[in-house]
């Protein structure tokens, strides 16, 4: 499908340069023959000024130009639990992750935190974080992808919240987001 392209809304990598174990975007674009534009940011950076500083340059102001212009966009929903890979894997520190569970956050998507009503938290981590900003309300098909009954609490979240407008997951899962509803 080399007619389609795929953008990424995230960061791709750690503040110290390491790769993200979850770059969707490029086995997406390797399986389907799509032009790939992945977002050449760390998740998070260590300040404001330096998140200003990569969201100024022409890679940055390129991808977010296309993110805008997408039809559907396609969401992972983690959670802030023990097991959250913002935290496992090294794009947030334990006083970030701390900060974020003490201002309510129940689950992230693309890089927003949000609370149990689905409402983005307000945290310090905010300003530094480099994804393309959720647009609110939703003006595209908006899809979380997510599994696993440890998600459902967030997932539930999320819809809750209109982060998203649909789901894929598996039956247990959508069981279990039902029954948290």
């Amino acid at each position: 499908r080399p007619q389609h392209t795929v953008v990424s809304l995230v960061g791709t990598m750690t503040r110290d340069g390491r790769a993200s174990p979850y770059d969707v975007v490029m086995r997406l674009a390797d399986r389907t023959g799509a032009t790939c534009y992945p977002l050449p940011t760390p998740v998070v950076t260590d300040t404001p000024e330096q998140r200003e500083l990569l969201q100024s340059q022409r890679p940055y102001r390129v991808v977010r130009e296309l993110a805008e212009q997408a039809d559907v966009a396609f969401l992972g929903v983690g959670t802030l639990d023990a097991r959250a890979p913002l935290l496992v894997d090294g794009f947030i520190t334990e006083a970030e992750f701390a900060q974020l569970v003490e201002a309510g956050a129940a689950g992230e998507v693309a890089g927003s935190a949000f609370d149990a009503q689905g409402r983005l938290v307000s945290s310090a981590l905010r300003s530094r974080t480099t994804a393309i900003p959720l647009e609110l309300p939703l003006r595209r098909l908006t899809i979380g992808i997510a599994g696993g009954r440890s998600k459902a609490a967030a997932i539930a979240a999320a819809l809750r919240g209109r982060l998203l407008s649909a789901l894929i997951t598996d039956e247990a899962v959508a069981r279990a987001v039902l029954e948290t509803a």
